[in-house]
C-alpha cells in the first residue's frame, strides 16, 4: 500500500514538473522576438477604415430593423426604443461570450487556465479583439440611438 502511494506521489511531482516545463517553454517562445510579434499582433488588432463602415452600416441595419419591427409589427414609436434595447443586449452578450473564447484559447495556448487573462500575440487572439471592439462600438451607438429615441419619444 506504501509502495502505490509513493509510486502515485513520485507521478504526480513528475507530471507536475512535465507541466511546469511545457508552460515554461510555451512562455519562452512567446518572449522571443517579442518586439517583431507585438508590432505584428499591434497591426493585427487594429480597425482599418473598412471596419469603421461595417460598424456604422451594422448600426445603420440594426436601427432599420428597430422601426421595422417598432412601427409595422407592435404599431407603437415607443417599442422601437425597446428593440434598439433588445439588440443591444444581444450585441453585449455577443461581446461577453468573444471574450470567453479569447480566454479559453489562451489558456489552452499555454496549457495554463492561471495564464489566460496573458496576450498569445498570435493573429487569431488579435482578430477575436478586433472583432470584440467592433461589437462594442456597435453595442455603444445602438445604446446611444435607444437612449435618443427615448428623450424624443417621452417629449
Amino acid at each position: 500500500m506504501a509502495k502505490t502511494k509513493n509510486k502515485l506521489k513520485e507521478l504526480r511531482t513528475t507530471e507536475k514538473k512535465a507541466h511546469a516545463q511545457e508552460v515554461a517553454a510555451t512562455i519562452k517562445e512567446v518572449n522571443t522576438n517579442k518586439n517583431e510579434k507585438l508590432q505584428n499582433y499591434q497591426k493585427w488588432k487594429k480597425l482599418q477604415y473598412w471596419h469603421y463602415l461595417i460598424i456604422f452600416s451594422i448600426c445603420a441595419i440594426i436601427i432599420g430593423f428597430s422601426f421595422i419591427i417598432g412601427l409595422v409589427f407592435l404599431k407603437d414609436i415607443k417599442k422601437v426604443e425597446w428593440v434598439l434595447v433588445g439588440f443591444g443586449v444581444i450585441l453585449l452578450v455577443l461581446w461577453f461570450i468573444l471574450g470567453w473564447q479569447k480566454n479559453r484559447q489562451a489558456a489552452q495556448y499555454y496549457n495554463d487556465s492561471r495564464r489566460r487573462y496573458q496576450p498569445t500575440l498570435t493573429e487569431e487572439e488579435a482578430t477575436i479583439k478586433k472583432a470584440r471592439k467592433i461589437v462594442l462600438a456597435t453595442t455603444i451607438i445602438v445604446l446611444i440611438t435607444s437612449l435618443i429615441m427615448l428623450l424624443i419619444t417621452s417629449l
